[in-house]
Order: C-alpha cells, then sequence, then structure tokens
C-alpha cells in the first residue's frame, strides 16, 4: 500500500484527507486517487468537497 484516501459526507457534500508514503510524494498519486474518487462521490449531486492542510505543506495547498 502507497498510502491511503478518505471522504466522509458533510451537509454540503464531502470532507476528504489522504495520506501517502513519503516514498511516492510528488508523483501524482494523490491528484490521481482525488480525482478518481472525486467523479464518483460527486455524481451524487454533490457540488463540495473540503479539504484542510497546513499552508507550509505547498503540494496539498497546489492541489
Amino acid at each position: 500500500m502507497i498510502g491511503t484516501i478518505d471522504f466522509h459526507k458533510i451537509d454540503a457534500g464531502y470532507e476528504c484527507g489522504y495520506c501517502f508514503h513519503s516514498d511516492y510524494h510528488g508523483k501524482g498519486y494523490a491528484r490521481e486517487s482525488l480525482v478518481a474518487v472525486l467523479s464518483t462521490l460527486l455524481g451524487d449531486g454533490s457540488d463540495t468537497c473540503i479539504a484542510r492542510t497546513v499552508l507550509k505543506n505547498l503540494p496539498s495547498v497546489k492541489l
């Protein structure tokens, strides 16, 4: 396993979180995973996904 991604239903849509092993950082796996899961989840009519990160985590901020 290279990492995890999880989603929780909230009022307006979803809240998401992810964590990948450092050997796999910067390779696009988080983006690829989020796009795949969001395309499925947001098909239910929801239009919101909330993700939080610390501002120093620039790759996640960009994502």
